[in-house]
């Protein structure tokens, strides 16, 4: 049989981007890690396996006796039986290790692939019937010759802090003997999206309280607010964008900024305004993302018409100060989806998890050929943390000190998060490589690799050589909505504060569900009532999630979510024990929406008074 044409027909069927980029890759004949030789070999069972030769390793991927049962056995060590199961493997063999991984895993899992060698697959899909995993939805494969940068971003979109706890990280025997250093990449990609993802749930945790309402008294500035999207083909690309952030090495080039006006794109982060005003510094636009970010950061008056990116959960107290234009650069998920709704859809950028990621991510997003930092020190100087002098702190500090390469090659010392951040930003300008020059102009903190480092005054010299009118252009722009779009918005707006009570009841009657479900399996386990039950409650779930206010409304009650959710999707071999969590925990969950939706109300109804006058 021709398994090539069979296995390469599906690809290009079901796979259509990824079979052009593997014919480009095939035809150029150009590895990122060429194998010396693939040999292979007939197992006793009958099976084809392979046997690679690179860089001095001679390696069997596969038993020359019995390859299925090893791979099997393999599998066998992996819990499969948790629900939204994240399973990351490196290296794809002959196709046997990962279908016997995905024989183990639930509909609701995912199976991410990372493949070294375009020369392996190729070998696979000319020695057996790959055609299962092809056509599988939940196999997510990347390629170290195609689109290795999509496995970061890949695992980034499916990683939840809900099943960080059950995700599988594992290898195909004999790959990391064959490519060690990439499998550490591997292993060090996965640490960092799952320490970020980390990250912002502990943010969302403790801000949560705020960021709702903050999103519901800023959606009166929906009428008048513009989006990205309609400023990347109005902005010219090839002017420098210089983001200025308050690392405390700003204090050494700030002044340079006054010779970059009016000939770069000058975007702030509202933690380096106070710092700017000073030097009576103006930058062409601010950026605010925090829900708990200090009013004092941004209240001098001289910046209330300074065009400013926002996110719905900006603090609100900023928001109503500002009375210029504001650009909505990020939607979350419940703008994105409420945006979408009217056809006005976000650029597809990460914006990370501080105000300085996402100023990258709107720089970039804006397409501009060049983006160059300022004061985006990422590490101490001295104990100081920002431009100015200023010291700040943060939680658990001193548990993550850690001394890192400065930009000038010698140590400096940084902390957790950002680090954290620090590898946002190595990783998208990894992204972006071939499409934007990134230019450290710090002149100070950490080194971020995969920029250029120069000073300010060298980037300006060089790059800042003509006149840019971008006041005209970012107040320019007409609002996101039209009269009737809004119209439209506002009705639905208004319509929340309805599903919220719908919503209470459902949420009431559904705790009480759970309630008699765990006297029944106190009682009487093998009650056929349970099976009503269970359906009745997932029902409810089901009706739930689908209002347009939910997603605020999980928002709200991150801190209980967190509490009941965690180890809800760990299934055990008490099955008994999980159901009584699993009831216990939708219980308190259902009490929080409750809770949540009582404290959210008299908001909403405040909200839909002022958007409707």
């Amino acid at each position: 049989m021709d398994y090539y044409q069979k296995n390469i027909g599906i690809l290009r069927q079901k796979r259509e981007k990824l079979y052009d980029r593997y014919e480009n890759c095939i035809q150029t004949g150009e590895w990122a890690y060429p194998c010396d030789e693939i040999l292979t070999r007939g197992a006793k069972d009958g099976n084809i396996i392979f046997q690679v030769k690179r860089e001095g390793q001679d390696v069997r991927l596969n038993s020359l006796y019995r390859p299925l049962q090893e791979a099997e056995r393999w599998a066998d060590q992996f819990s499969g039986d948790n629900i939204l199961v994240n399973a990351m493997l490196f290296g794809f063999g002959n196709g046997m290790f990962p279908r016997a991984l995905l024989k183990r895993l639930q509909q609701d899992a995912k199976l991410f692939i990372y493949e070294p060698s375009i020369e392996i697959f190729e070998a696979a899909l000319h020695q057996s019937d790959l055609s299962d995993l092809l056509e599988d939805e939940r196999v997510l494969l990347c390629f170290a010759d195609i689109n290795p940068d999509e496995f970061s971003d890949l695992l980034r979109r499916n990683t939840h802090w809900t099943n960080l706890e059950t995700q599988i990280v594992c290898h195909h025997t004999g790959y990391d003997i064959l490519f060690p250093e990439v499998y550490r990449d591997f292993l060090e990609s996965v640490k960092k999206i799952s320490q970020l993802v980390q990250v912002n749930k502990d943010t969302q945790a403790y801000f949560a309280e705020k960021m709702v309402p903050n999103m519901i008294e800023n959606m009166v500035y929906l009428k008048e607010g513009r989006i990205i999207t309609d400023y990347v083909n109005v902005i010219p690309k090839d002017i420098p964008a210089i983001i200025v952030a308050a690392g405390p090495s700003l204090d050494k080039n700030i002044e340079q900024l006054k010779r970059a006006k009016g000939k770069a794109f000058i975007l702030a982060v509202d933690t380096a305004m106070r710092h700017l005003i000073k030097h009576d510094i103006m930058p062409d636009a601010m950026v605010t993302l925090d829900a708990g970010k200090p009013f004092s950061y941004m209240n001098h008056p001289a910046i209330k018409d300074i065009p400013l990116f926002c996110i719905l959960e900006s603090n609100h107290e900023i928001m109503e100060f500002h009375e210029g234009v504001k650009i909505w650069f990020q939607g979350g998920s419940f703008l994105a989806e409420f945006f979408d709704r009217y056809g006005k859809g976000f650029v597809d950028y990460n914006p990370g998890g501080s105000v300085a990621t996402a100023a990258f991510a709107i720089c970039a997003a804006l397409e501009f050929e060049r983006i160059v930092f300022v004061g985006q020190d990422l590490a101490y100087q001295g104990d100081v943390t920002h431009a100015g002098g200023e010291v700040s702190t943060v939680l658990n500090e001193e548990k993550g000190i850690k001394m890192i390469e400065g930009i000038d090659g010698k140590p400096v010392k940084s902390r957790h998060d950002w680090i954290i951040y620090l590898d946002w930003f190595e990783e998208s300008i990894r992204e972006v490589e071939n499409k934007i020059q990134v230019i450290d102009a710090t002149e100070g903190g950490a080194r971020i690799h995969g920029s250029q480092i120069m000073t300010l005054a060298e980037v300006i010299d060089q790059y800042c050589v003509r006149e840019v009118d971008l006041d005209t252009i970012l107040r320019g722009q007409t609002p996101v909505f039209t009269p009737e779009e809004y119209r439209h918005a506002c009705e639905e707006l208004q319509g929340y504060a309805t599903q919220l009570q719908e919503m209470e009841h459902k949420a009431e009657w559904a705790a009480k569900k759970c309630r008699e479900a765990l006297k029944l399996l106190e009682n009487d386990p093998k009650n056929i009532k349970l099976d009503r039950l269970q359906r009745a409650v997932l029902d409810t779930i089901g009706e739930i999630s689908e209002y347009r206010v939910y997603n605020m409304v999980d928002i709200y009650m991150s801190q209980t979510a967190n509490k009941y959710l965690s180890g809800v999707f760990v299934v055990t071999e008490d099955s008994h024990q999980d159901e009584i969590n699993i009831y216990h925990s939708s219980q308190m969950i259902f009490q929080g929406i409750v809770e949540a939706v009582q404290a959210l109300y008299p908001m909403f109804v405040d909200m839909a008074e002022k958007i409707g006058q």
